[in-house]
């Protein structure tokens, strides 16, 4: 008699990930990551053109979605064992699939899209994540788990797109995207890691271990955890400063821009990214770059480094209104004596901390207070502003002296 030997399939697969170790994957999940619009992350940089720069930053996506998920199961197993925080499996699987499904609405390069302004007016990444999650066979899958409410519970948690199925939801998305959400912790750790970087680097354990839930509050920290904050919050304005705002960096924004530009108006015959979801997700950073490659200028710019290059005068990190005014004057100026081509005036702006969104809570004495009424760091973390001047090489020598012309005369 033939013996046949059954190999029982597991229903749990393991993903080694650089950051986290082993991450633990149930076979919806496996589903979900199976799919041609999750796939896709496999071919969106994390970071955009930054591998221009820093050669090793070709982390995409794709893994940094995978790591936010497995800090959800962390930090709800914490917040439900040490903190009493009533949560479901089925509540808990959800919000997985929704720390998973967080990015899968960005176009190729990223933020880049957005900075450059090639989404219609009113889409963003958040929006065409609600979208693609809605059309595609993830939504199917979502559906056939957790039905019509799981899958609306799904993208209000992933991108506030909707409403509440559950008051739990409100707190579920705050942890996600909230700005101590598992989101900039996973990415700023990941994104250190892989440019071989000290600066987005801090204490994570000691982030989650300090913790905690309230059922009228929702989350919040111990004072315990003050100093874990406050160096989580400096790591991410050492990374605008040190990284995302890069001289080098921002000049390969704007050139990929340009190619994006290009590259719509000869595919889709527009100057906006697609909405429709099918010609949207068929995009992705490896065939923008074929098709940019092909073309003899941004072979040059990527290739050959022939991009714009910095002029040495720029505004300070934090500018004062009439520093403002005066690069605005200059930027009136150049824009008479120059043509548009052969320059650009980049603003790059973010805020470390937003005062006006104090979601960042800390229990002292029996009552709950935003963190900057505490630290006086924080409290003393202003928005980033910074802006330069960009111009094609032939014409840098010129346009330098310009500037410096300019800021001499109204020195002062």
């Amino acid at each position: 008699m033939r013996r046949t030997n059954k190999v029982k399939q597991r229903k749990y697969i393991n993903i080694r990930d650089s950051i986290h170790g082993f991450i633990s994957l149930d076979p919806t999940e496996q589903k979900i990551i199976k799919s041609y619009p999750f796939q896709r992350l496999r071919f969106i940089h994390q970071l955009g053109p930054t591998m221009f720069v820093y050669p090793t930053a070709n982390h995409k996506r794709f893994e940094h979605s995978l790591g936010v998920a497995h800090l959800s199961t962390k930090v709800i197993k914490h917040l439900r064992d040490l903190h009493g925080l009533k949560i479901r499996d089925n509540d808990e699987k959800i919000f997985r699939i929704a720390c998973l499904l967080h990015d899968i609405g960005h176009a190729p390069f990223s933020h880049v899209s957005e900075d450059t302004k090639l989404f219609h007016d009113g889409i963003n990444h958040e929006k065409m994540t609600a979208k693609i999650i809605k059309e595609t066979e993830i939504g199917k899958i979502i559906k056939e788990n957790y039905k019509e409410e799981g899958l609306k519970r799904v993208i209000f948690i992933s991108t506030s797109v909707g409403e509440p199925q559950k008051p739990i939801d409100i707190y579920l998305k705050d942890l996600l995207m909230g700005q101590a959400g598992i989101d900039r912790m996973d990415y700023l750790i990941r994104d250190s890691y892989f440019l071989g970087v000290m600066y987005g680097r801090y204490d994570l354990n000691r982030l989650i271990e300090t913790m905690c839930f309230d059922e009228e509050k929702g989350i919040y920290w111990e004072e315990g955890g003050i100093h874990a904050l406050e160096q989580f919050l400096l790591a991410r304005y050492f990374m605008f400063l040190e990284v995302y705002y890069h001289k080098t960096r921002r000049s390969l924004d704007y050139h990929i821009g340009e190619l994006l530009r290009e590259f719509l108006k000869e595919q889709f015959n527009s100057d906006k990214l697609p909405i429709e979801t099918e010609n949207f997700i068929a995009l992705n950073d490896f065939n923008i770059l074929s098709w940019g490659f092909n073309k003899p200028k941004y072979k040059e710019v990527l290739l050959e480094r022939k991009f714009f290059r910095k002029i040495e005068i720029e505004s300070s990190d934090h500018p004062t209104p009439e520093e403002l005014v005066k690069w605005e004057w200059l930027s009136e100026k150049l824009m008479e004596n120059f043509d548009i081509s052969l320059f650009h005036i980049d603003r790059a702006e973010n805020a470390p901390y937003k005062f006006e969104k104090p979601d960042i809570l800390i229990k002292k004495t029996d009552k709950f207070i935003p963190i900057h009424e505490i630290s006086s760091l924080v409290a003393n973390l202003r928005p980033l502003q910074k802006i330069r001047i960009y111009v094609e090489l032939n014409n840098l020598e010129k346009i330098e002296k310009f500037v410096k012309e300019f800021f001499k005369v109204r020195k002062g």
